[in-house]
């Protein structure tokens, strides 16, 4: 959180400030509303890129904020009790799995759920995000869970890919599906002690 917006950390080199996008501002007639009434939008990352506030932190289409300026960092593993006790779907679906090293991520992480916001957790490691990757495909055999609507992924995402293909790779990933009603995916991330040799700058299509 930076003065009263949200932004979503991308990368994990922050040496030269905290990397991330923006995705949450004021607004008065925004859909979203937090713990304390407050009313949000969320923005697409070309809106991000060219609102007023914060674009003198702009770098190959992110913002770098120095640290001095972050207010508040939410931890996805820390905070994920927290948010079971207050959103029922969250608890369920963090039941089905029954994992360490995860949490919760995007608009239920600060409070600010959407009608049809999904539930995104992030897993870290790689042991266990291929072992939630295995529940999720067990889940959907045995029916306790139901496969996601891919035509809504489709069009939320704006897929370029033909849309057999992208289904295709969707099932492929096994990171995707819906549990009572509420549609959720697994999102990896590098735990400690995982490297990576990929540098992390902007490169070419």
């Amino acid at each position: 959180k930076v003065e009263d917006c949200y932004f979503s950390v991308v990368g994990y080199e922050h040496s030269d400030g905290t990397r991330c996008l923006l995705r949450y501002v004021p607004d008065p007639s925004g859909d979203r509303v937090d713990l304390n009434g407050k009313r949000y939008r969320k923005l697409t990352h070309s809106e991000s890129l060219s609102f007023g506030r914060f674009r003198e932190f702009v770098r190959d289409g992110i913002f770098v904020i120095p640290h001095a300026r972050v207010e508040r960092i939410f931890k996805p593993d820390e905070l994920l009790d927290e948010i079971c006790k207050r959103d029922s779907e969250v608890r369920r679906i963090a039941e089905f799995f029954n994992m360490p090293k995860m949490g919760v991520t995007g608009s239920r992480l600060i409070g600010l759920k959407g009608e049809s916001s999904d539930v995104d957790f992030v897993v870290y490691g790689k042991r266990w995000f291929d072992l939630g990757r295995e529940k999720i495909r067990k889940g959907i055999k045995s029916k306790i869970l139901q496969e996601c609507d891919y035509e809504y992924v489709y069009k939320k995402r704006r897929v370029t890919l033909p849309f057999d293909v992208f289904v295709a790779h969707e099932r492929r990933k096994n990171n995707r599906a819906i549990l009572d009603g509420t549609m959720f995916d697994l999102l990896y991330v590098r735990d400690h002690d995982e490297k990576s040799p990929i540098p992390e700058r902007k490169g070419k299509k």
